[in-house]
């Protein structure tokens, strides 16, 4: 993850409570932990560009990129720090039963906002600064059969179930090889007609006597 793209900020991007809370929970999963020094890792990105909003994050080992298609044609780009986003998801989980709240995301505020666009809540931020790896290149592209022998971190695998299961409208998830035994892997799953997400792990090698 060498290759980086300088962050831009706009104006905010609406979610529900429930697409907001799925999407974040799962691009958390990855985020880096706080004394890994790296702060631009530390941290979700949350993209909108294209028509699409991204949440990603990453670890260095790991990755999560959760997708949602959007109708806002301002592009935005924001780090927000995975302390923020750990409060944010405590604060939108108490909303989610708020029938036809939205959830607002700014470059640095996580805001709830009732029908009426009043204000339900909110928590201030300030954005990480820096660049955002760019990992779009390390997610292996879809291919309809591939066949490879590998092993995974069950831990991680564990955490992707759990996201999987809560989230996950089928259950399912697709899991696809890379070209070789040293290529990522990916797992691919549908949370809702809305959003999908895709993660990645690089294969462990073992010995397999």
């Amino acid at each position: 993850m060498t290759t980086e793209t300088e962050i831009k900020v706009d104006a905010g991007v609406n979610l529900s409570v429930s697409d907001a809370v799925g999407m974040l929970e799962a691009a958390f999963s990855c985020a880096g932990a706080a004394n890994l020094g790296r702060p631009t890792l530390e941290a979700v990105r949350v993209l909108v560009r294209d028509g699409r909003v991204r949440m990603a994050a990453a670890d260095g080992f790991r990755l999560a990129e959760v997708v949602s298609e959007s109708e806002q044609t301002a592009e935005i780009d924001i780090l927000i720090p995975r302390e923020s986003v750990q409060a944010a998801l405590k604060m939108l989980t108490g909303h989610k039963k708020n029938a036809g709240a939205t959830v607002e995301i700014t470059a640095g505020r996580v805001a709830v906002i009732d029908p009426d666009a009043n204000l339900i809540a909110s928590l201030a931020f300030t954005p990480t600064e820096g660049s955002f790896p760019n990992y779009e290149q390390l997610i292996p592209p879809v291919r309809d059969v591939d066949y490879s022998r590998f092993a995974m971190n069950g831990k991680f695998l564990a955490e992707v179930g759990k996201i999987v299961g809560k989230y996950g409208a089928s259950g399912i998830v697709r899991v696809q090889p890379g070209a070789d035994a040293k290529s990522p892997i990916r797992f691919d799953f549908t949370g809702t007609d809305d959003w999908y997400a895709t993660f990645v792990i690089m294969p462990m090698f073992v010995d397999w006597k």
